[in-house]
């Protein structure tokens, strides 16, 4: 469908007639996404629409795909990246999220920022942000509904620009090969060599993805993904990838699926990964040299199968670039690997042609039992430890009212007896008139009671007067407390100025949290299966994460002996030690790090041996 068709009218059929039109849009994205933005801001009949782009859910880095209107909003990229870090659980969760704008919008008495996902055919995050009023409900509620009903139109329009790609298989021929090759051999790197022959056999062959695996003790495992950099080796998808390359290696063949006829080969690796990635077809190629394989490349289709022309070129592709592959990899070998081969090839030489590696690696692995069984050394026992102190006043409110002022910012060192909270008094002082009012009319009308002999109207006045004067001794008491001071010297660690400042707070508000830095010790959380091994007294060293590259000696003065639940740990102790060294200006209570603790020397074989010792005998009860 040409661009020429689609109307500039903003009229409802128009615009529905236009965003079907889109759905097979036969140009390019810029336009397609220029389009797509006009129709939307039409549909929903929104003042601005803002879309933005990302890799993957995972890798959120953001990049403007399109923008339409004149709000000034969407010129920060700051405001877009903190509105989807607060919300993008709720749009991947239900596909939409809304929130309200704090600025004037002309033609809006309550606008909001109205956020929908937009279905992709790839891994890629598309987000669009449009403005909406949401003052009559049941428009803003069929809005939402149209922009679930439009966010699939992007999925149709890549679908339509796949099958209009000529099936550029059937076109290669040798030539197509010699140039593949030619583009591949200028890399002198096996990792790169290899990040181009994907990238290269992608476009060549219009593929969703492909990839390669390399045989690594005895295991074939992915060096590259077509368009990745890098990859995580432990993600779900480069473990399938990995069973799909073993699948192929095991049985030596080209593996095709959907099978080609005649094809007689298990693909159950092969079906579970099309199954799982929604592809059309895939197929796999060993990498052969000198009879072994070495490697598998691995293609994938979404929207095609693999023709016998294109799986043909494909294996006269892998037969020309195996031995090079090959050679490029032996030479790109870090030194250990390289040692270890010449090591090798000389053992081999000296005990003979059979097994020479095998019983080189004996002869190491005897030594190193006869050292674990002889030998011992210092047994250190891993915890992780936070600086604490016992020092620590939460400095609350003492009656309902606003923040005043707030004389210090978290961080601040303040003096005891310093003013660091005032709070507002207008509403007391008001009320301690009042009760002061009452104390004189209530005095009065006791007067006047015992002058007329009216004994119960004067006690009841008395009473009055007596519930007056309570009244205002608490207020008076508040109002000797509205400026709060610091019970010690100290630093103040919690509590924003900013946040505090002016807003109302209740009885019993936590408003700034003031620590002594003095007297610090180090808290350990030791697992259960350790409290044996410390005693009191025991020596260690400290590494705090903000200076990892000091250790501080430490010693182990207290043991709490009852144990306590933790969520990530199980059963802990809680261990307190001291430093042996004048404490550091700069710690700070709540800085974490890492202490080991010295328990004696042990062997080296029950170092390494005494945890899986330990599991065996409450496992099996030995």
């Amino acid at each position: 469908m040409s661009s020429s068709r689609l109307s500039q009218s903003t009229e409802g059929l128009a615009v529905l007639s236009n965003i079907k039109i889109l759905r097979d849009f036969d140009g390019g994205e810029e336009e397609f996404w220029s389009h797509y933005a006009a129709n939307i801001l039409a549909l929903c009949k929104s003042p601005a629409i803002y879309i933005v782009e990302s890799a993957s859910k995972e890798d959120l880095k953001w990049r403007e795909k399109s923008k339409s209107g004149l709000l000034e909003i969407f010129q920060s990229s700051e405001f877009v990246e903190k509105f989807l870090l607060q919300n993008l659980a709720k749009i991947v969760q239900n596909g939409y999220s809304y929130e309200p704008l704090n600025i004037k919008i002309p033609n809006m008495s309550t606008p909001f920022l109205l956020t929908f996902s937009i279905e992709s055919d790839k891994d890629n995050f598309l987000i669009a942000f449009i403005v909406a009023d949401r003052s009559n409900t049941q428009q803003f509620n069929e809005m939402l509904v149209r922009t679930q009903l439009v966010n699939d139109v992007y999925v149709s329009y890549k679908k339509r620009d796949i099958h209009n790609r000529v099936d550029r298989a059937d076109q290669e021929d040798i030539f197509g090969v010699l140039e593949l090759l030619n583009l591949i051999k200028d890399e002198k790197k096996f990792v790169l060599a290899c990040m181009k022959l994907a990238d290269e056999l992608c476009v060549k062959f219009d593929c969703s993805r492909v990839s390669v695996g390399w045989k690594s003790d005895e295991y074939i495992n992915s060096v590259a993904v077509s368009h990745l950099e890098k990859f995580d080796t432990k993600s779900s998808l480069i473990k399938k990838l990995q069973n799909i390359y073993e699948e192929c290696a095991d049985q030596e063949q080209v593996i095709v699926y959907p099978l080609l006829k005649d094809q007689n080969v298990l693909t159950l690796a092969h079906e579970e990964y099309i199954k799982e990635n929604s592809l059309h077809a895939i197929v796999s190629l060993p990498i052969v040299y000198n009879e072994k394989i070495y490697g598998v490349v691995t293609l994938e289709r979404e929207d095609a199968s693999f023709s016998d022309e294109e799986i043909t070129l494909l294996t006269l592709t892998l037969l020309q670039l195996n031995v090079w592959l090959f050679d490029l990899y032996e030479k790109d070998k870090w030194l250990g690997e390289k040692i270890a081969d010449s090591a090798k090839n000389m053992l081999s030489s000296f005990f003979g042609s059979e097994n020479s590696f095998a019983k080189f690696a004996g002869v190491i692995v005897s030594a190193l039992l006869l050292y674990s069984f002889f030998f011992e050394w210092d047994y250190k026992i891993e915890v992780s430890a936070t600086l604490d102190t016992d020092n620590i006043s939460y400095i609350q409110a003492p009656y309902d009212s606003f923040v005043k002022s707030v004389n210090y910012f978290p961080g601040d060192f303040v003096a005891k007896g310093e003013t660091v909270i005032e709070l507002d008094e207008e509403e007391l002082l008001l009320k301690k008139l009042e009760m002061e009012s009452d104390v004189i009319r209530y005095s009065r009308e006791a007067e006047k009671a015992r002058a007329k002999s009216e004994l119960a109207d004067m006690n009841i006045a008395i009473a009055k007067v007596n519930q007056a004067e309570a009244a205002l001794k608490k207020v008076e008491y508040y109002l000797s407390h509205s400026k709060i001071q610091a019970p010690f010297d100290g630093y103040i660690v919690e509590g924003d100025k900013k946040e505090l400042l002016s807003s109302p707070v209740s009885k019993g508000d936590m408003l700034l949290k003031i620590a002594n830095a003095k007297d610090m010790f180090i808290k350990f959380k030791l697992n259960e299966k350790y409290i044996d091994e410390i005693k009191i007294h025991d020596k260690g060293e400290l590494k705090l994460l903000s200076k990892p590259d000091t250790y501080y000696p430490i010693e182990v003065k207290n043991i709490i002996p009852i144990a306590q639940v933790d969520g990530a740990s199980g059963n802990i102790f809680v261990l307190k030690a001291r430093s042996l060294e004048e404490v550091e200006s700069w710690w700070r209570p709540g800085m974490s790090g890492i202490a080991k603790i010295n328990v004696g020397p042990r062997k080296v074989i029950w170092i390494i041996t005494h945890s899986t010792m330990d599991f065996l005998r409450v496992y099996f009860w030995i």
